[in-house]
């Protein structure tokens, strides 16, 4: 293949690439998506034990262009984090919790960028607990109230899939209740 059809066949690429991509900020339209994490850590608690920890993170998400360019949603999370010591006669404790509230997006540049610049609030009341089913006691349980606010970076592959990328302040205000022992 020449020069010259290779130039030409990168521009139609291209150019058709961008047809596919225009739409997907527009009044009317759905965005789904989230986002899951997991980690496996191991801690030095203060007394010189080894501690094992995993955490499993899932925040699908959902939300509705009531406006071009401008988003509204609901995202739930779930998190659960397994913590063992390496003595493990002591047992191991969970972490589990449940949050969910609505999110606020807008996007800065003109909707049929490929590229785009967003910002994202979000709210979130959720309820955890902390147990240790091998002493059959719950460490802590309570409410929780949780604030982000980010900025970022999107790029459209076609007109369902996208990347991003997020800078942002994540707070939480948790309200725990004193321990007691399971039934």
């Amino acid at each position: 293949m020449s020069s010259r059809m290779k130039k030409f066949c990168v521009i139609i690429f291209i150019l058709t690439l961008k047809q596919f991509c225009l739409g997907q900020l527009n009044k009317g339209t759905w965005l789904l998506g989230g986002s899951g994490l997991f980690t496996s850590n191991k801690y030095v608690i203060t007394n010189g034990s080894l501690q094992n920890q995993l955490n499993f993170q899932l925040s699908p998400n959902i939300g509705y262009f009531f406006k071009e360019k401008f988003v509204l949603g609901l995202s739930p999370s779930f998190i659960k984090t397994r913590s063992v010591p390496e003595d493990i006669s002591n047992g191991y404790s969970d972490f589990n919790a449940f949050r969910f509230g609505p999110f606020v997006r807008y996007y800065f540049l003109d909707s049929r960028k490929v590229i785009n610049l967003f910002t994202r609030l979000e709210y979130q009341y959720g309820l955890d607990q902390q147990l240790n089913p091998y002493l059959h006691q719950v460490s802590s349980k309570g409410d929780i109230n949780t604030f982000s606010g980010n900025v970022g970076l999107v790029g459209f592959f076609n007109s369902s899939v996208a990347l991003e990328l997020m800078l942002g302040y994540y707070r939480d205000n948790e309200n725990i209740k004193s321990s007691y022992l399971l039934d």
